[in-house]
């Protein structure tokens, strides 16, 4: 157990970036710790505790380890120079691990989407009322594509213990499951398996208020998206997609949007601060299914040297978003340690 907990909280400080740079001066940020690899579409790894939207279970901690393995990046060098247009492609693997107090056997399972991606940001001038451009302020458009597979590694029926998943006798009791079933109550929590490909797109919009050092000072960031759930991996190989019995559960569509706001405290001046809060809707799922999370959160950042750092505190109200989970409902609080995907750096002006 102990050797566990190591390897996850070893992820969770390695994977922001999966490398971290011996020296990159280029970010002038004068942070100790300067990852290479940034993504200005991305969830924050993080650590934490959260509480329980069921009495079914007991978590005692979540983390988010979010590995990206790049095959190409050039976001914080092309920001740097002033470039239009900058770039990444890369393998992403964003393990979604819980621990809970209850024993289990086999171990309760992580989520593991793998996905293809690619993300693609455009930095604009911005300009004065009376046509002049505004030394103090860029914006970042940016948009990402991901593709890829989505499961959580267990082999039983997702309503029972006692058949394999894709067998006669379990797909037998989907047809015991009516508008009206409590499906919290029946879930395998233990061995049922959870398995879909997916596809997500994502629009991000951020304006920025710089500093003398065209440095972001204050942002205000707007996310618009959606995740489609299909049968064909990379739309090419028939496997590892759902079954026609689990997507009346699951629904295929899923739309999201969040706004952060980012600033510095008033009287710490080098202490930033985010404000987020992000909304998802599930579509055509089970009745049951409350189709509606709202997450609020609260991020401080108190250490200048170590930048990327922060320690957070949520909300949540909704539907879960832990696999198969997500037929759970409820409110949720959290509290942990993050790291900044994509935090303030030079963003010269635009050639």
């Amino acid at each position: 157990m102990r050797f566990f907990i190591f390897i996850l909280c070893w992820g969770f400080l390695y994977a922001p970036t999966g490398a971290v740079a011996q020296s990159n001066k280029s970010l002038n940020r004068g942070s100790i710790i300067n990852f290479v690899d940034f993504y200005p579409i991305n969830t924050d790894p993080y650590i934490g505790w959260k509480s329980n939207m069921t009495d079914k279970e007991t978590i005692l901690f979540e983390t988010n380890p979010e590995v990206r393995i790049s095959l190409y990046n050039n976001f914080v060098a092309g920001m740097n120079e002033g470039r239009f247009h900058t770039s990444a492609y890369y393998i992403h693997f964003r393990p979604q691990l819980r621990m809970f107090s209850e024993n289990s056997s086999p171990v309760k399972t992580i989520s593991t989407p793998i996905l293809l991606g690619t993300q693609h940001a455009f930095l604009f001038n911005r300009y004065q009322s009376d046509g002049t451009l505004d030394d103090f302020k860029r914006s970042i458009l940016s948009f990402s594509f991901e593709t890829g597979h989505y499961s959580n590694g267990q082999k039983m029926g997702a309503f029972t213990e006692a058949y394999e998943d894709g067998s006669t006798e379990s797909e037998a009791i989907y047809n015991t499951i009516t508008p009206t079933t409590n499906l919290s109550d029946i879930l395998n929590r233990n061995s049922g398996n959870f398995s879909t490909n997916l596809t997500e797109i994502r629009v991000n919009y951020r304006a920025n208020k710089l500093d003398s050092n065209a440095i972001p000072v204050r942002t205000h960031s707007m996310t618009f998206g959606g995740t489609l759930y299909h049968n064909r991996l990379l739309y090419l190989f028939d496997l590892g997609g759902y079954s026609a019995n689990d997507i009346k559960i699951y629904g295929r569509i899923r739309l999201n949007a969040g706004y952060e706001y980012v600033n510095y405290l008033p009287f710490f001046r080098k202490v930033r601060y985010a404000l987020a809060e992000n909304i998802e809707r599930i579509f055509n799922a089970h009745p049951f299914v409350e189709p509606m999370r709202f997450e609020t959160s609260v991020t401080v950042y108190p250490f200048p040297k170590i930048g990327d750092l922060g320690f957070f505190v949520s909300h949540t109200w909704g539907h879960d978003n832990y696999n198969y989970r997500f037929v759970d409902s409820g409110h949720q609080f959290g509290i942990g340690a993050s790291f900044s995907v994509f935090p303030p750096f030079t963003l010269k002006q635009r050639n």
